[in-house]
């Protein structure tokens, strides 16, 4: 893997070997958001050729992790071993974590306190996947939680990455606050907001977010207000045109608590809905934790994300050559 990019600064960070797993740790500088002082870490995992685990099969597919709010990489890949991201190289799968800016090994930028997920769509996640598509040669699938699929979204609607460079965008539970501050799970406002960030409670992750994050997601919530409008644009309407395939972990009943967005894109076929058979409560923010460290749900929803990605890929192969792809 190659530790540089043609496209801006990039450095390996650190290497290291966790439960026979090789995490290889690169650090980012993008210099395309206003505040130049951005760096984004991201985690490259592979199967080490000493390990005592057996070397997967190869699927030829690449997945990038986005965690969501007060989380960072650990949410995939906890340190007291199993989780997703663990599951999934050792099927064969190329695996990158990213971490938001100020998350993790990712260092907490100059105007920390102002971010809003349009950074994150509009700078971080195009950057994330540049350089990850520049060392895999492939294009990416996206899996998100939270605010990081509706960032994932977010970056989608704006094509703000190159559309030949993702292979689809699946996300998982709520994308986006719809409720008034006293409401947002797991937070009271008066004994949570210092300076300009709010503090997590222990149910929702180890990070901070800066407010001023939740509170555009509330602002779009409001009466006559457009979600994407902090972008220019639309966002459900937005997504009706792109081609990019996008899925939703869930029952088709349960998006519409989620996101009323989410079940306009399901009803129009512009989205489908993917049942790892987990109920749709262990997506929520206070739950999800524990959620990706129960060995059967992550091995249930390991199962479904890869069947997904094996039917994508041959699907693309049908579209592309007119013959039916050799099964992964």
């Amino acid at each position: 893997m190659k530790s540089s990019s043609r496209f801006f600064p990039a450095r390996l960070m650190g290497a290291d070997v966790q439960c026979g797993i090789a995490e290889d740790v690169y650090l980012i500088k993008p210099n395309t958001s206003p505040d130049k002082s951005v760096e984004l870490a991201l985690t490259h995992l592979s199967v080490p050729d000493e390990s005592e685990i057996e070397q997967p099969r190869p699927l030829g597919l690449t997945v990038a992790l986005l965690h969501g709010s007060f989380q960072n990489r650990r949410l995939w890949l906890p340190e007291c071993g199993g989780g997703l991201a663990r599951g999934l190289v050792q099927a064969g799968v190329d695996v990158w974590l990213m971490e938001a800016r100020g998350h993790g090994l990712s260092p907490i930028n100059q105007e920390f306190e102002q971010g809003t997920l349009v950074d994150y769509a509009r700078y971080d996640i195009p950057a994330a996947n540049l350089f990850i598509h520049e060392q895999c040669e492939r294009a990416v699938h996206w899996l998100g939680h939270g605010a990081g699929a509706g960032a994932l979204l977010m970056a989608l609607a704006s094509q703000s990455a190159a559309r030949e460079t993702i292979s689809s965008v699946t996300g998982i539970g709520v994308p986006f606050y719809r409720a008034t501050w006293s409401r947002i799970p797991g937070l009271n406002l008066g004994r949570s907001l210092t300076r300009g960030r709010l503090q997590s409670q222990s149910e929702l992750g180890p990070e901070t977010e800066p407010s001023s994050l939740l509170l555009q997601m509330q602002r779009e919530s409001q009466w006559l207000r457009n979600r994407g409008e902090a972008l220019g644009l639309d966002l459900w309407r937005a997504l009706q045109e792109i081609e990019t395939p996008i899925q939703w972990l869930g029952d088709s009943p349960d998006l519409e608590g989620w996101d009323p967005g989410l079940a306009q894109l399901n009803a129009s076929g512009q989205m489908t809905t993917l049942n790892s058979h987990i109920e749709s409560q262990a997506w929520s923010a206070e739950s999800i934790a524990n959620t990706l460290t129960n060995a059967t749900k992550v091995a249930s929803l390991q199962e479904t994300l890869i069947a997904q990605y094996a039917r994508g890929a041959t699907e693309d192969d049908l579209l592309s050559t007119g013959e039916a792809a050799p099964a992964l």
